[in-house]
C-alpha cells in the first residue's frame, strides 16, 4: 500500500516527477513516471501522459531508479 494518498480527483494520474532543465536559456520539461518492474500505468496515468504529450512535453515511463538515472 502506498505511503502517499492522492486526495483530489485532479491529482489522479499525476507523474512521479516533473523536471525542469535550464540550459543556455532554454527550458526543457521532462515528465517521469517511475514504475515497479512489471507494473503498468493506470488508465488515469495514461490519460495524463496523452495530455502531456499533446502539448509537447517529453514523457517517460521507466522501470526503477536505474532506468531513471539512465535518462539523465
Amino acid at each position: 500500500k502506498s505511503l502517499f494518498r492522492k486526495v483530489r480527483e485532479s491529482q489522479l494520474g499525476e507523474p512521479d516527477l516533473i523536471i525542469f532543465e535550464n540550459k543556455h536559456l532554454v527550458c526543457k520539461i521532462f515528465v517521469v513516471e517511475i514504475k515497479v518492474p512489471g507494473k503498468k500505468q493506470s488508465p488515469a496515468q495514461k490519460r495524463w501522459q496523452e495530455r502531456a504529450e499533446m502539448i509537447g512535453l517529453e514523457y517517460h515511463v521507466v522501470e526503477g531508479i536505474d532506468q531513471f538515472i539512465g535518462l539523465m
